[in-house]
């Protein structure tokens, strides 16, 4: 079921929220330097890392249906490593549009800004520091979030569909809904409680 393959605290031993990004090789997460310059990075024209805040395992779930649609499969094995929200100390998470075909994932994305690259650096060693480690989410669990996914007819799952059941519960971004609703995905988790709510679709 979703709700235990796609744990934040059974995939990472961190209590949710927490920030989630692609991970695009297991290699990739060898020691500091490496994690500095092929997880952490971004594009030179780009301000900052994208990540996004997710608060229950649906959230997890829908991101990596999102993050897979624009691969060969969206059950190809994906890789992510998860950021606790305390241990960004300095560095800002702004709330920015995200680009993929799901709706609800579109409204948990943010750019991490780094002030330099000693910043970059302080994280992933604090990240190695807590033993994080990336989680790889197998065929099953992808075909898992699928399922689950394409139940709401996310555009994600479904190209085709004409109306994903997320978009009812979405307010338009930057406005005082859409803070209010924010507000409230975060106080639901902090407060554990992770029952099939209008956050957790």
């Amino acid at each position: 079921m979703v709700e235990q393959t796609f744990s934040i605290n059974n995939a990472w031993r961190i209590d949710p929220p927490c920030y989630v990004r692609k991970v695009d090789r297991a290699g990739h997460w060898a020691d500091a330097a490496t994690i500095q310059d092929k997880v952490l990075c971004s594009e030179p024209d780009d301000d900052g890392i994208s990540v996004y805040l997710v608060s229950s395992p649906s959230d997890l779930a829908r991101v990596a249906i999102a993050l897979n649609a624009n691969r060969s499969s969206l059950t190809e094995d994906l890789i992510l490593v998860a950021i606790a929200t305390g241990e960004l100390a300095a560095i800002d998470a702004s709330r920015t549009n995200g680009e993929t075909l799901c709706k609800w994932a579109n409204h948990l994305h943010h750019d991490l800004v780094f002030a330099d690259a000693a910043a970059v650096s302080r994280l992933a060693t604090t990240l190695l520091g807590a033993g994080r480690r990336p989680h790889r989410f197998k065929k099953k669990a992808m075909q898992e979030a699928l399922d689950y996914t394409s139940n709401d007819h996310c555009y994600a799952a479904e190209p085709n569909s004409v109306h994903c059941v997320c978009e009812d519960d979405l307010p338009a971004p930057q406005t005082a809904a859409w803070l209010t609703w924010l507000r409230r995905v975060v106080a639901r988790s902090l407060a554990g409680l992770f029952g099939k709510t209008a956050s957790e679709k």
